[in-house]
């Protein structure tokens, strides 16, 4: 890490090691009229993950100008309404989110992002990267 920068805890998420499904599936639609709605135990237990950070880094590579399915379907089911967003006290607002698009090789970011990120191992691009995939 970069003087000034350290890290107490770091959990990283792979998505494809780990075996997410990126489809939505019924007991994860959002649900307009309960903000309260309990999703399947597979999105409650990435929205713990989510709301015990500070900082969420999402490193993926670029797939025709957007995220890749693995991702979008993790932030289409995880970040999902009554969580995300829809409450007048947002359940996330102190999170801080940093999007990097990682091409030919290399983790692309801000000054503040690629700090974060230095030392961490994330592999080669594709399924079988030790690091995030998505």
């Amino acid at each position: 890490m970069r003087e000034g920068h350290t890290v107490d805890l770091l959990d990283l998420l792979d998505l494809h090691a780990e075996g997410f499904d990126p489809r939505m599936a019924e007991a994860d639609e959002p649900d307009w009229a309960d903000r309260d709605k309990t999703y399947s135990d597979e999105v409650h237990a990435h929205m713990r993950r989510v709301a015990a950070a500070d900082t969420v880094i999402v490193v993926f590579p670029l797939w025709w100008f957007g995220l890749p399915a693995l991702a979008k379907g993790w932030i289409d089911r995880v970040w999902n309404y009554g969580f995300a967003y829809g409450r007048s006290r947002p359940r996330l607002g102190a999170l801080r989110v940093r999007l990097v698009e990682r091409g030919r090789g290399r983790v692309q970011g801000d000054g503040r992002t690629d700090a974060a990120l230095d030392g961490l191992d994330l592999g080669r691009p594709g399924p079988s990267s030790p690091g995030l995939s998505a």
